[in-house]
């Protein structure tokens, strides 16, 4: 997913956003909120999955002595605790090892939590037991 474009399928993320600027919920319907909660699940989605590829560039500068590693940029860029920092890379490698995952982050189908429910399953699995998870990505998703 290196060169895709981080946009919800059929979902322009500056319409999106647009959409919620223009829109109170303090004044709207009950369908009216359904479509806000929905439109945040989806660009909410989309902001973490384009935190995994800064993850994955900041990876990238780290290994070549052009950037602090993950944990200090998150921490401090990003005002995250070092759990926090922790999890959006731990976030990124799910993504790496599921690419499918990530495309699923990007629109909206599964949520940043999921990814952790999954980097928490895959933390201790042997490597025959990885791969078998990793196969059955398809199925899990």
């Amino acid at each position: 997913m290196a060169n895709a474009v981080l946009a919800p399928p059929g979902n322009d993320v500056r319409a999106a956003l647009d959409r919620l600027l223009d829109t109170s919920p303090a004044v709207a319907d009950r369908d009216e909120i359904a479509a806000l909660v929905s439109t945040v699940a989806k660009m909410r989605g989309w902001l973490d999955a384009y935190e995994v590829r800064c993850v994955r560039r900041t990876s990238e500068l780290a290994a070549v002595g052009r950037s602090e590693p993950v944990g200090s940029m998150f921490a401090r860029a990003g005002q995250r605790s070092g759990k926090d920092a922790a999890k959006v890379n731990d976030r990124n490698n799910v993504c790496e090892q599921l690419e499918s995952f990530e495309d699923a982050l990007v629109d909206g189908r599964i949520a940043a939590g999921h990814l952790d429910g999954v980097a928490a399953a895959m933390r201790d699995l042997d490597d025959v037991t990885r791969a078998e998870f990793t196969a059955a990505a398809p199925e899990l998703l």
